[in-house]
């Protein structure tokens, strides 16, 4: 029927009225159409469970795809990492191959520095056994000084007895000494060109006289430390009293200064000082005083020279010095002083000394030799 319709429909014919169909066979062609029919629903199901399974893989694809895509992202973040890391490396490469080098070269200075030090270790092996068989003969020689430390000692302490069995005659003798001072008239010394000197150029120059002046200076209502030493404030507290009786003294501790204290009653003992330099003979020389020492009992002398023995003033007794004089070990005299003529005194000091005649000392060294040597007791000690 289809056929014939679309025949007369391409002869012309546009209009069909009262047609019908009818089949002779229509339970054969309706049975293959539904048969026909059920084929392709069940192959469009098939199509559209495929369709759905395809669009079920594309959606994974696609998030397949999308991871792909952070995956080559992440790829080529780590492909930029990498190579700024190449080029790192690189540098550290070149900056290694330097250290190398110069590795190789301290390497090579080690091994001459090692070399050397070898050979100065051979030294050093053979200066070490110069040096043990030295330690012996030291040993020998400390065995040996040990033995004459022990018998100067014992040396010492026969000084020290001497010392204070002759103590109460240095009392004795001091006291005569400053009552004779007392008598003295200072204007009969004279200075180098013998002239005679006046209050004014006779100088205290030793700690006790300094700080007794300088204690009744402060007593006088003047500005004076005591500290037993002429510094700047001493020396313009000495000038203002000066000043202040119509004399000058030129910031030294004079004679004058001294008699002025003790006329207005700020000095009541002149026999607490000892006397000043200027008291202390200088033509008097060694040898004389050691030719005939008793001709020079209580004669003030000064001398200049080297500590070779000192033992400082220790539990009311008095120290004592072997001393060279002019630093000539052919002329050394004994010393004895009270504390406080001076700080401290070690083997080799030079110093002056001023003191006077006391006759001889006669010790036993440590060689077992007996010395009889000049003796003096000494009132100031200046160290150089």
């Amino acid at each position: 029927a289809g056929t014939l319709i679309a025949a007369c429909t391409e002869a012309g014919a546009n209009e069909f009225n009262g047609v019908s169909y009818s089949c002779t066979e229509y339970d054969k062609f309706y049975g293959e159409a539904l048969k026909e029919a059920v084929t392709s629903s069940k192959e469009k199901a098939a199509l559209l469970e495929e369709k759905e399974g395809l669009e079920e893989n594309n959606r994974t694809l696609e998030e397949e795809k999308a991871a792909l895509q952070k995956e080559k992202e992440g790829l080529e973040e780590n492909n930029r990492t990498l190579t700024e890391e190449k080029a790192s490396l690189g540098k550290e490469k070149k900056t290694l191959e330097g250290e190398k080098a110069a590795l190789e070269k301290a390497r090579t200075s080690l091994e001459t520095e090692k070399a050397g030090l070898e050979e100065k270790n051979s030294t050093l092996e053979s200066e070490k056994t110069s040096l043990e068989e030295e330690k012996v003969q030291a040993e020998e020689k400390i065995a040996e000084l040990g033995k004459q430390v022990a018998a100067l000692n014992t040396e010492k302490d026969s000084l020290s007895g001497q010392v204070d069995t002759l103590s109460a005659s240095v009392e004795e003798l001091t006291e005569k000494n400053h009552q004779l001072r007392l008598e003295v008239d200072p204007g009969q010394f004279a200075d180098i060109s013998g002239e005679r000197l006046s209050d004014s150029e006779i100088f205290y120059t030793d700690s006790i006289s300094i700080g007794i002046v300088q204690k009744a200076l402060a007593d006088s209502g003047f500005s004076c430390p005591n500290t037993g030493r002429l510094d700047e404030a001493s020396g313009a507290a000495i000038d203002a009293y000066a000043a202040s009786k119509g004399f000058t003294a030129g910031g030294h501790v004079t004679e004058e200064v001294v008699q002025a204290l003790a006329a207005d009653g700020k000095i009541t003992d002149l026999r607490v000082l000892p006397a000043p330099p200027a008291y202390y003979e200088t033509w008097l020389r060694y040898e004389r005083l050691a030719e005939i020492p008793q001709n020079y009992y209580t004669t003030k002398a000064q001398f200049e020279g080297k500590v070779l023995q000192a033992a400082m003033p220790s539990d009311g007794k008095n120290g004592c010095i072997r001393m060279a004089v002019n630093s000539d070990n052919s002329k050394v005299v004994f010393l004895t002083f009270k504390e406080g003529a001076v700080d401290s005194l070690e083997e080799g000091d030079i110093i002056n000394i001023y003191g006077r005649g006391f006759g001889t000392f006669t010790y036993t060294s440590a060689a077992g030799q007996e010395y009889t040597i000049p003796w003096l007791f000494t009132d100031m000690i200046e160290k150089r």
